[in-house]
């Protein structure tokens, strides 16, 4: 069983838990002190699922290299058969560049993954027009890639019942984004620099690295009321 597996199956304990042990439960959880010594089933779980996030984190780190980026352009162009446009369920070469588009979410690549091309005769979008960045635009500050990833696992794993995605604030000034997406477009651009219009909420992030490639990232709408502040992985 995989470390996010046992999570999952400790967190759906806790969903049985009253009001008195959540609370203990999720007071544990909350703190970085070893609460080891504590002997009631609650406080027990939430050093369990202290160890298993610890875990998680420590497995992430460890992974690099082509094998994830091709696993992200993967699910990029399975996202796309929700478009009902299938010519992007397929990569596409435009100057001379890999593109691969969700649109939610495009790359550019100069290396080209393995991946299904786009058919003759197929048209596809000129994504030249898609991946532009803004005179506004800044840099800003982009996540730790193990430690987000580490996020969205653990996120997933506590929020079974939630079909909502995990989402990532870049800060209050900034956009929200779909944590996976963000996540993806690390993946694929290891070493880009990220670029967004502050004081806009609902805008693209630009993605470009010294080697020539780019993309672009869509931001998610924020929820009215929605209290903005950073996401902390």
């Amino acid at each position: 069983m995989t470390n996010e597996k046992m999570l999952a199956s400790v967190m759906s304990i806790v969903t049985y838990f009253d009001t008195e042990e959540r609370e203990r439960f999720d007071f544990v959880v909350s703190k970085r002190e070893d609460f080891s010594a504590l002997t009631d089933v609650p406080a027990k779980l939430a050093e369990v699922v202290k160890q298993l996030r610890e875990d998680i984190g420590k497995e992430e780190a460890k992974k690099s290299g082509r094998a994830s980026q091709l696993s992200a352009a993967k699910r990029i162009l399975k996202s796309a058969i929700k478009t009902n446009k299938e010519a992007l369920t397929y990569a596409a070469t435009q100057s001379d560049k890999q593109c691969v588009c969700d649109g939610y979410r495009v790359v550019r690549l100069v290396n080209p993954l393995a991946l299904p091309t786009l058919p003759d005769g197929m048209e596809y979008m000129d994504i030249s027009k898609v991946v532009v960045k803004g005179y506004d635009m800044e840099e800003i500050e982009l996540p730790n890639m193990a430690k987000l990833s580490a996020y969205i696992k653990t996120y997933k794993a506590e929020h079974k019942n939630n079909k909502e995605a995990p989402r990532f604030d870049l800060g209050e000034d900034w956009q929200i984004v779909n944590a996976q997406y963000l996540l993806d477009m690390m993946i694929l651009l290891p070493n880009a620099k990220a670029y967004a219009t502050k004081g806009k909420s609902v805008s693209m992030i630009y993605f470009e690295d010294e080697e020539g490639n780019d993309g672009a990232l869509c931001s998610v709408r924020v929820k009215d009321g929605e209290v903005r502040q950073r996401t902390e992985v």
